[in-house]
């Protein structure tokens, strides 16, 4: 990625870009704020500044938009009761002292529906806030390979396409992703959100092997799987923040 910074109406727009080989240029912006632009292979600087400086006014009204909600993002210390989301529901962290378990850095977890509670058991209670994060995140996509993978075997059985390997992974600015390899790359965070949302990544993703595009075609085949898909995807960018850590 490259870095580059244009001003408009004497504000400051800093963004990176990266070329490949697409046809047209897309601007995006992560969780954090930050804007990542993408452009065909060739296009000259004071093209992508020109494309960049066109949607100013949306990139700084999302940037606002995105500033006001990670105020009101929860800010996670992965201490006892805590509240944490798996597949839409909020379970209560609770971490518990088990001497059977053989090494300090070694954690057991399980999710207990009957009282509500995501159960992290460990031999040293003493683990720091990085720590319990740490292997939070390894359940976490551990459970969303697993899933994952059962919701793509599903859906291909549903929409004509080929798939090549499944990666989890921790974009920073999107959900999901598909390469021209066929691989599909899931955002491991989206395990927090409702079923329905998941499965409305794993649609899209999927449509893309049809269509790598945001065609009215693409829509159409999401649709046929998802009909209120822009439910889905209005949920996804109001929500989205807060299935962050």
């Amino acid at each position: 990625m490259q870095k580059d910074c244009i001003k408009w109406n004497d504000i400051p727009i800093e963004y990176e870009w990266k070329a490949s080989n697409r046809k047209s240029i897309s601007i995006s912006i992560s969780k954090e704020g930050k804007i990542s632009v993408r452009v065909p292979l060739g296009m000259p600087l004071s093209k992508i500044r020109e494309c960049v400086s066109n949607k100013a006014s949306w990139i700084i009204a999302n940037q606002a938009e995105i500033r006001e909600k990670n105020k009101k993002a929860p800010k996670r210390e992965f201490q006892n009761g805590e509240a944490l989301l798996f597949l839409g529901k909020s379970y209560r962290l609770c971490i518990r002292q088990d001497s059977s378990i053989g090494k300090e850095t070694e954690a057991r977890i399980r999710l207990l529906e009957s009282t509500g509670e995501l159960e992290l058991s460990c031999q040293n209670l003493n683990w720091t806030m990085e720590e319990k994060k740490e292997v939070l995140e390894q359940w976490y996509r551990q459970e969303a390979r697993k899933y994952l993978t059962t919701r793509v075997e599903y859906f291909k059985t549903k929409i004509p396409c080929t798939v090549g390997r499944i990666f989890i992974k921790n974009q920073k600015t999107c959900w999901g992703s598909c390469s021209t390899k066929g691989n599909l790359n899931f955002n491991w965070k989206i395990m927090m959100a409702p079923p329905e949302i998941v499965d409305y990544l794993v649609v899209h993703e999927l449509c893309h092997r049809l269509e790598m595009n945001h065609s009215e075609n693409f829509w159409n085949l999401v649709r046929k799987q998802i009909p209120d898909y822009q439910v889905c995807r209005k949920w996804l960018k109001e929500n989205g923040i807060f299935l962050s850590w």
